[in-house]
């Protein structure tokens, strides 16, 4: 009886409410919101959620975060000794990175600090053609190929620095050290000689 009386109370209340005509509202839309600065990281990952239809320029926003969790992948299977697997992660990753220079250096460092001095040397070389001027590709090389005993390959990459000038002294210094070992004692004292600065001055 009590569910019957609440229904006649409320069918006339039903009622009035389906004979009203639909009106439609218009409400001005507010300017669409196209760029966002957030005070502090992730805002990438922010601006990819709230991508404005431009995925392209989310995804460029992510790209160094990619790159980053790939390197710690990548060294993850370095100290695994899964070398062929991190070449193969790296070579994914190259193939969509927006610096592929310095995720090859980055790669190059792992496999330095892993010994894994052939590899290494791969990488340093790619990253070489690929952007002569990089310094710490060449120095990084220079130093593998003396810590290897391959003179006459440290030696082009330590010439190359002096002509630069940002590493210098530590250029001529290692200059020296070849000059020395090829017995060539005056060439090494005038390497030694232009050693100015860092550790290693003489």
């Amino acid at each position: 009886m009590l569910r019957f009386l609440v229904f006649i109370m409320v069918l006339p209340l039903y009622s009035a409410c389906s004979q009203q005509a639909y009106v439609e509202t218009r409400t001005p839309i507010e300017p669409t919101l196209t760029s966002w600065e957030a005070d502090q990281p992730p805002r990438g990952v922010v601006l990819a959620l709230h991508s404005f239809g431009d995925y392209h320029a989310a995804f460029d926003q992510l790209r160094p975060r990619f790159a980053e969790a790939g390197l710690l992948l990548a060294s993850a299977l370095v100290k695994l000794n899964r070398l062929d697997a991190a070449d193969q992660q790296i070579g994914q990753m190259l193939s969509r990175s927006a610096d592929p220079v310095a995720l090859r250096l980055g790669y190059a460092k792992l496999l330095l600090d892993a010994e894994a001095n052939d590899r290494a040397a791969l990488q340093l070389n790619k990253v070489i053609k690929a952007a002569p001027d990089n310094e710490d590709a060449r120095f990084a090389l220079g130093v593998l190929e003396l810590k290897r005993g391959n003179l006459d390959g440290a030696k082009p990459q330590f010439r190359a620095l002096m002509k630069s000038g940002e590493r210098r002294s530590e250029a001529a210094y290692y200059l020296g050290r070849i000059a020395q070992a090829e017995a060539q004692p005056a060439e090494a004292l005038k390497w030694y000689e232009q050693v100015n600065s860092g550790n290693n001055v003489v």
